[in-house]
């Protein structure tokens, strides 16, 4: 198991900082384990974990992916996006380096969906392994969303943990 919380405070920094609720247990799904609050909705995906909160309001997928596999994961969330009429432009990043992990945020400040302001950020992370396995945390919220549950996200990519064959 590769433990990537200490890795992951550079990321943390650079993600979020707004009110807090309570957290639930760890919970592991597929090779992914972080802790959830009770109220949000976790279920597999074809490559880790989504989450939603049960407004609705916010949407976050942990995906695991080989380095090169980057341009499929990108090609399936451009594919996404246009299908939810989410229209992404203006991209402002960041790359840091925490030990031998890069840790890329993207954020999209002027993205809308259907017209109106939303908020769209990536964080990847990686590689993590001989492997060349990467992380990718895709948050997609309303503004009011990530007002309300955004520090309960933080925290949860504070306790991601990531099962990965060296």
């Amino acid at each position: 198991m590769f433990h990537l919380t200490h890795k992951l405070a550079i990321a943390a920094v650079l993600f979020l900082s707004m009110s807090v609720a309570g957290y639930a247990k760890s919970k592991t799904i597929g090779d992914i384990t972080l802790d959830v609050p009770d109220a949000f909705e976790a279920s597999a995906s074809a490559r880790g974990v989504e989450l939603k909160t049960p407004d609705e309001e916010v949407y976050t997928w942990f995906e695991t992916y080989k380095g090169s596999e980057g341009d499929t994961l990108q090609a399936e969330h451009a594919k996404y996006w246009k299908e939810n009429d989410v229209v992404l432009n203006d991209p402002e990043m960041t790359d840091k380096k925490s030990g031998d992990i890069h840790v890329a945020t993207m954020f999209f400040p002027h993205a809308t969906w259907q017209g109106k302001p939303t908020v769209l950020r990536y964080v990847k992370i990686g590689p993590v392994a001989a492997s060349g396995t990467m992380v990718l945390m895709t948050v997609w919220a309303s503004p009011n969303g990530i007002n309300t549950h955004g520090k309960e996200v933080e925290h949860m990519l504070n306790t991601l943990n990531v099962k990965i064959p060296q």
